[in-house]
């Protein structure tokens, strides 16, 4: 279960107070506040209250498959010159990221980095993707992992 899937059920249970959800939440309590004031989330008054889904959510407009995230993505030539890559929010939620926080991913062709933005999450250069054209597929593993597979969808 995510941060988010977590939040929601409280939600869903009618248990919305902030404190006592942070308090019993099984996440770090930096993950569960950054999941709670972000994305499907707010906080009001103490409570936290669900908002309008966006098309960057903390839910994968996908979904995960056994358990990994997959993201299609269009190559540009700013990413196979070395440039950054924006992702869901989603990857923020299924790694865990706390809110302006970094992780490293380990990838086949050494680590790359991924910061969660305020609407986004931000990856650093991914070698993978200097020799490739057209569409891939990003592949997140909620243990740090990330595959590019040719071809996305």
């Amino acid at each position: 279960m995510t941060p988010a899937d977590w939040i929601a059920a409280e939600i869903d249970a009618g248990r919305t107070q902030l404190q006592p959800m942070l308090e019993r939440a099984p996440f770090p309590t930096a993950v569960t506040r950054t999941v709670a004031e972000t994305g499907d989330f707010r906080i009001d008054a103490g409570h936290v209250r669900r908002t309008p889904p966006k098309p960057a959510s903390w839910f994968p407009e996908t979904p995960l498959i056994d358990g990994r995230l997959h993201h299609s993505l269009a190559v540009t030539d700013d990413m196979r010159a070395g440039g950054g890559v924006v992702v869901p929010m989603a990857v923020g939620n299924l790694l865990q990221i706390p809110r302006m926080g970094f992780v490293t991913l380990h990838t086949a062709d050494g680590p790359v980095g991924a910061r969660l933005m305020e609407d986004h999450v931000l990856l650093g250069p991914v070698k993978a993707l200097a020799d490739l054209c057209g569409s891939v597929e990003l592949v997140f593993d909620p243990a740090g992992e990330l595959e590019v597979l040719e071809g996305g969808h």
